[in-house]
């Protein structure tokens, strides 16, 4: 994919904006598999069971896989 720089300039402002929009976009989405792991209220046996299933959804969705929103 040859995407020039004024291209990613005129959509993003920056590269660092078009990079806080990328860690943005994941952390609302395929990132949130780890949010139970701040969760007081599980044990550790129980948050570690939900983010390994968690993860092994994430990786069967092929939307996910693929990046597509």
């Amino acid at each position: 994919m040859k995407i020039s720089s004024a291209s990613v300039y005129a959509a993003f402002g920056s590269k660092e904006s078009l990079f806080e929009r990328v860690l943005a976009r994941y952390a609302s989405g395929p990132g949130r598999v780890t949010d139970v792991v701040g969760d007081v209220d599980l044990r550790g046996s129980e948050a570690v069971e939900l983010l390994l299933h968690g993860s092994i959804a994430m990786q069967l969705t092929p939307l996910i896989r693929e990046g597509a929103s």
